[in-house]
């Protein structure tokens, strides 16, 4: 990670971490937990779908996805869908203090008319619900990318058999 990126994950978690003391954006409330279970996992799938450089993507739901900011400053058009107010009153003001172009939704996704050439998932109540529904958003040719558990592939593998 060059500098400038490392000091914006730096405000992120700052941000994150002053907000989740007030608001509940995420159970895990600790430094130690926050950077390998939602900045590294965000990161390694940023990484891992970069060869691909889709430049018009959403993260759903946002909060925890802290790869924003490097996709912003990649030049990537960026939505953070988020359906949960005082969640996307959060997301708002990490792209105001983090100083990056992202556009932050505050509703569900699928409400979005627009297409994406990548859709991620992370920390999604009922997945193959959010799956079905985040696969009308990619472009034909675009990404779905999962962040999800091992234990609930077989089932997400299995309904996407049937559809």
């Amino acid at each position: 990670m060059d500098p400038a990126q490392s000091r914006r994950f730096d405000d992120y978690l700052s941000l994150l971490l002053r907000w989740n003391a007030r608001v509940n954006l995420t159970a895990i409330r600790d430094e130690e937990g926050i950077v390998p279970r939602h900045f590294v996992e965000s990161i390694a799938c940023a990484r891992s779908l970069q060869s691909e450089s889709p430049p018009f993507w959403i993260s759903a739901p946002a909060q925890a996805s802290p790869e924003f900011p490097s996709r912003s400053a990649a030049g990537d058009r960026v939505t953070l869908a988020e359906s949960q107010g005082k969640k996307a009153a959060f997301l708002s003001e990490a792209v105001r203090v983090l100083g990056v172009s992202a556009t932050v939704h505050s509703g569900r996704a699928e409400a979005l008319s627009a297409v994406f050439d990548c859709v991620t998932l992370r920390a999604v109540d009922r997945m193959q619900m959010a799956v079905q529904a985040a696969a009308q958003l990619v472009r034909p040719g675009g990404w779905l990318a999962l962040m999800t558990t091992i234990a609930d592939l077989p089932a997400l593998r299995k309904r996407q058999e049937r559809s």
